[in-house]
């Protein structure tokens, strides 16, 4: 990004003028434009080195960020097919604003690093295992695991290097995390990689231990393809999903794709994968796979008349052992 002025590197929504609900109510006179409120944001974020490496990966992959005023008050912001642009919340103060670009962003580079995942070289996220509601449910809880503690992980690194930025809205799953690692907001030290790496692996534990974040990512899920997918098959529409997929088999859940979420997306671990050991396993803690809703549990109870069920039921290991994925 050198040198080049930083407000042209974005575009922005034309029809959103100002940033928030009582700004657009002309209660602030004084409020700063879209572009100038998100060249603070990223004039904030390229603070550290993380967040300039962040920066420039975005303007290499030539990621679009707009702001807009249609959308939840609790959602910070989204991604989605063909994953090349981060749409925010515009009622968000400028770090929380900041943390979801780190958020969405660990997203766009997931729907990258698992591109060539069964043959397939699409940018997709949930379209390896479209045909395969088990896979499915497990596999965005494991991509959103990964994007809260890598977004978990920025936020200590940040306030560690830029004192006076402490104002942010935790989640459950950074109070969790810090409750882990006996730490909290005032007194985080991360000085060396390897001390990321432990808020990383205890922060995506932490997801699975924050009920209800992750079975409202497990309701968005099932609304969005585990519902259609469960209910075209068992009408008989066994092909409904093969062209999402691009298999002519449902995909399983793989060791080697949940093993390729551990991995850094731009050097920040230097090196390290905080999901698997040495010799690349990772384990499929309990709960990683348990604590589903009722309208979840009754998808999934109807999942188990599909046919072949029992075989999409499943995590196959690097070593070609298979395992049951949801009990």
């Amino acid at each position: 990004m050198g040198g080049t002025d930083q407000r042209q590197l974005y575009s922005f929504d034309k029809t959103v003028k100002k940033h928030r609900m009582d700004i657009m109510k002309n209660k602030n006179p004084f409020a700063k434009t879209d572009a100038e409120q998100l060249y603070a944001v990223m004039k904030d974020m390229r603070k550290t080195r993380w967040g300039r490496k962040i920066c420039d990966w975005l303007d290499k992959n030539n990621i679009q960020i707009v702001l807009t005023t249609k959308i939840d008050e609790k959602t910070g912001g989204f991604v989605s097919y063909p994953y090349e642009k981060i749409t925010l919340n515009a009622g968000s103060s400028v770090t929380d604003m900041m943390l979801s670009i780190v958020h969405e962003a660990r997203h766009l580079w997931q729907a990258r690093a698992l591109a060539g995942f069964g043959g397939n070289d699409r940018l997709c996220l949930y379209g390896h295992f479209a045909a395969n509601p088990y896979a499915l449910y497990i596999f965005n809880r494991l991509v959103e695991a990964d994007a809260f503690s890598y977004q978990h992980t920025f936020m200590i690194d940040f306030f560690t290097q830029v004192p006076g930025h402490r104002r942010v809205n935790l989640t459950s799953i950074n109070r969790k995390t810090f409750a882990r690692l006996d730490c909290d907001q005032k007194n985080i030290n991360v000085p060396e990689a390897k001390d990321l790496m432990r808020h990383r692996r205890a922060a995506f534990d932490a997801f699975f231990d924050s009920t209800e974040i992750m079975q409202g990512y497990d309701k968005a899920r099932r609304k969005a393809f585990v519902k259609d997918c469960v209910d075209a098959v068992m009408l008989g529409n066994r092909g409904y999903f093969q062209h999402m997929s691009g298999e002519k088999t449902p995909a399983v859940l793989h060791e080697e794709i949940v093993a390729c979420l551990g991995n850094s997306m731009c050097g920040e671990l230097e090196g390290w994968n905080y999901l698997s050991d040495p010799l690349g396993r990772v384990e499929l803690k309990p709960s990683y796979t348990a604590d589903f809703n009722k309208a979840d549990r009754v998808r999934l109870k109807r999942a188990a008349y599909l046919p072949g069920a029992r075989k999409l039921n499943t995590y196959v290991r690097r070593n070609g052992q298979k395992q049951k994925l949801i009990s």
